[in-house]
């Protein structure tokens, strides 16, 4: 791929970010089927970079493949890379307040192996990602321990152990990962005096103790009886990152919203939502999760690329000798009353007209739930899932 950079070029931005939102969504599914009672957490914006700079070395019907799941299929491959470098210089923020959000990538190859400099140079210029070289085929047990080192410190220490021994084999020849770490406190902060121990209803029959925040304070609300759910936005300090709570009517109306979400209804969600007084309860929690993505990529559409006799990804060497095992991925979450932590390695309000809140509205998250973390200025999703079941250490074991 021949590189031809223009400065402050960042007409492709947006239908990257839009793109990303798309795969987030398709994704999403793709994981609900197999998982479909269990909690989820992942971060698209971090696997979809991956893709990125997957797609970089991809050539032909793979990399047709790879566009098209990434929702870019409309740009050409060059606009794709240009979309990618200024969608990561709007997320690449310096610490401003208490936010803090920050993306690296590295490319890690076997030490020998020839890859071609437009590729080597590709990374570098739209991905801001330096090539380093492991031995994976005389020590893969150092090599395991370089990469999990890099992601380890990238991430503050969150996400430890991504690559594991099972991963690395004599045919390993590059990895290709991706971190994100974000941290922010709320813009108005759930007092600690405030939080008690509540019931979250896993289903109509079950229930467990957990510990509820909670506070009232004016937030942008929104409601869609086609849904039957309702949504809420909990703003970052410095406004520039949010967090979306899709909350069902039904405690067990998890399901039906799962399987209505899109881009256009979040899209339709956000603009539609208005504020008002609300009364917030929401429980602290936490997920952490590690997830093989080959199958659910495989699902949406990137078959080839883990095919030994389909993939294309002669970009990379010049040889059609390299396809991709497997993509994993690893999530961290933390929402307590101060904020939210979280990183990674690698929803819906549908309105015909504006909503006028004139009382105090309740939002009690105290059932299964949707959340999406969004940067605010392409309302990108940054982080997505669902918590359907607390984990073992968020309930609270003694009885009311």
């Amino acid at each position: 791929m021949e590189i031809q950079v223009k400065p402050g070029e960042n007409m492709c931005t947006s239908q990257v970010a839009r793109g990303c939102t798309d795969f987030a969504i398709n994704l999403y599914q793709a994981v609900l089927l197999e998982s479909p009672n269990q909690n989820i957490f992942f971060s698209p914006v971090n696997i979809a970079l991956s893709l990125g700079m997957t797609l970089a070395g991809s050539k032909n019907k793979t990399a047709e493949q790879i566009r098209s799941a990434l929702g870019v299929s409309s740009l050409a491959e060059d606009e794709v890379h240009h979309g990618f470098r200024d969608f990561l210089l709007v997320l690449k923020k310096e610490e401003e307040g208490n936010l803090i959000l920050e993306l690296a990538n590295r490319i890690f190859a076997q030490t020998g192996m020839n890859v071609l400099s437009s590729y080597s140079s590709a990374l570098e210029i739209f991905y801001d990602s330096d090539l380093g070289t492991v031995d994976f085929q005389k020590d893969p047990s150092g090599s395991m321990n370089e990469i999990n080192s890099w992601v380890e410190r990238t991430t503050k220490g969150k996400i430890s152990d991504l690559i594991t021994k099972d991963l690395i084999t004599p045919l390993t020849r590059m990895v290709l990962t991706s971190a994100i770490y974000f941290k922010g406190n709320w813009a108005r902060e759930f007092a600690k005096g405030t939080t008690h121990k509540k019931l979250f209803y896993i289903s109509e029959k079950e229930a467990v103790n957990v510990h509820m925040m909670y506070q009232e304070h004016s937030f942008r609300y929104g409601v869609s009886e086609e849904l039957s759910c309702s949504a809420l936005e909990l703003p970052y300090r410095n406004g520039l990152v949010s967090m979306v709570i899709l909350l069902p009517n039904a405690i067990e109306g998890l399901e039906a919203l799962e399987k209505s979400l899109s881009n256009n209804a979040i899209k339709e969600l956000i603009k539609n939502m208005v504020k008002g007084n609300v009364r917030v309860s929401l429980p602290k929690f936490h997920l952490e999760e590690n997830i093989s993505m080959k199958k659910q990529l495989s699902r949406i559409g990137m078959e080839d690329m883990f095919q030994h006799d389909k993939a294309d990804l002669s970009g990379i060497t010049g040889q059609q000798d390299l396809f991709v095992g497997e993509v994993v991925h690893k999530a961290f979450l933390d929402v307590s009353e101060e904020g939210t932590e979280a990183a990674a390695a690698t929803g819906v309000i549908l309105q015909k007209r504006c909503m006028l809140i004139r009382e105090v509205v309740e939002f009690t998250a105290n059932h299964p739930f949707v959340f999406l973390i969004l940067e605010n200025k392409y309302k990108s999703v940054l982080f997505m899932g669902a918590l359907k079941k607390p984990p073992v250490s968020d309930i609270v074991q003694d009885d009311c």
